[in-house]
């Protein structure tokens, strides 16, 4: 199910797509700046996975300086560092609040990675 703190339809979009550990692999948000779809496909060597967003929100005036127009996956093994990151772009409290309430349900570890494409 899609949470979203009443994003707007004309502004740039930040998904949220949870991507459980393997064994090979610890668990990740995936949060892409400038997301135009709520399913995304990761390649994996046995089979695709697809993943569906489960919160959206309004891109930042911050993030839109930092990461442009172009879509940016963002990767995160940590919700501490995400909200510390989330701070830093500053995404507005009450809807940083309002993910966070995914917490429970998406347990992460501690590391952080970005890639941009």
């Amino acid at each position: 199910m899609l949470q979203a703190h009443h994003p707007s339809v004309s502004q740039p979009q930040v998904r949220y797509f949870y991507m459980s550990a393997s064994d090979s692999k610890a668990a990740e948000i995936i949060a892409i700046v400038n997301s135009d779809a709520d399913v995304i496909r990761i390649p994996v060597p046995e089979e695709d996975v697809i993943l569906q967003a489960f919160f959206q929100r309004d891109v930042t005036t911050y993030e839109t300086a930092r990461f442009g127009e172009a879509a940016t996956w963002r990767i995160f093994n940590s919700w501490e560092k995400l909200e510390t990151d989330h701070a830093r772009y500053n995404v507005c409290p009450d809807v940083l609040e309002m993910l966070l309430i995914c917490k429970a349900a998406m347990p992460l570890q501690e590391q952080y990675t970005m890639a941009k494409v």
